[in-house]
């Protein structure tokens, strides 16, 4: 199974319509793909909510049997969901070694329940929450919105990502930045645009922005991929973004495991 943590600690960059797009994609492109939330706020807990298996995410801290996440035996979606997990808050208080318990879990299930893809929409905040995802995973990747960003800020992620590869997790890749909700008609965007790549030339994904279009936003309203909805404008934005996964796929080599 291969783990692709979506992650960044600022709020509202988009992570959590990545997570549940590149699910749907995923799944649709015949991956049996297992969605971990993190996040107590739970919206992509909410956008899957079909798919939810029974399991809390905060299970996952704690003695948890594998086989209690219930497998695919097709392409699917599986969630294990933040809604209504009121233990998930009190994680960040515990002790890191913790983190060693999230990790296992994830490998124990990736070992058991037949999952070609696991996707972590984290917190975000840097705390042991995101130390956890982070030491699990093969794989990162950081959404950045262009009206929020910041150089200092995002350093700081960066220095956490690097960080937990160079102490507790030697094979975590990262994928890359990848600009959200970007205005194609904004100045003020494409000059941040060109200070980020500027910036930070060797994390970029190359060739690949999620632009803004209320379309995604009425998808998430309807919980559904954008390429679902049954209007023009949604069916152009359901090509465009997956475009966009698909360049995410290719650099994770295939999302089968």
């Amino acid at each position: 199974m291969k783990t692709l943590v979506i992650t960044n600690q600022k709020g509202g960059v988009g992570k959590t319509t990545l997570t549940v797009h590149l699910a749907h994609f995923a799944a649709e492109r015949g991956a049996r793909v297992l969605v971990v939330d993190l996040d107590p706020q739970a919206h992509t807990s909410y956008s899957l909510g079909e798919f939810d298996s029974g399991v809390k995410s905060s299970q996952l801290f704690g003695k948890l049997d594998a086989a209690s996440v219930p497998a695919l035996s097709e392409p699917g979606i599986r969630l294990i969901s933040a809604g209504d997990d009121a233990r998930l808050v009190d994680v960040p208080r515990a002790p890191l070694a913790i983190s060693d318990v999230y990790v296992a879990s994830i490998k124990a299930i990736g070992a058991g329940a037949g999952f070609d893809l696991c996707i972590i929409d984290t917190n975000p905040a840097k705390d042991l929450v995101q130390v956890a995802a982070l030491a699990a995973a093969d794989y990162v990747i950081t959404p950045v919105d262009l009206e929020q960003y910041s150089i200092l800020g995002l350093s700081k992620l960066l220095q956490t990502i690097f960080g937990i590869r160079n102490t507790r997790n030697k094979n975590l890749t990262f994928l890359g930045m990848l600009p959200s909700k970007l205005n194609t008609h904004s100045p003020a965007q494409k000059a941040a645009l060109r200070e980020l790549v500027k910036a930070y030339p060797q994390f970029m994904i190359k060739g690949a922005a999620i632009a803004l279009r209320s379309s995604i936003g009425e998808a998430s309203s309807e919980r559904k991929p954008v390429w679902q909805l049954q209007k023009t404008a949604a069916r152009e934005a359901g090509k465009e973004f997956k475009a966009v996964l698909a360049v995410i796929e290719d650099k994770m080599g295939g999302f089968n495991g």
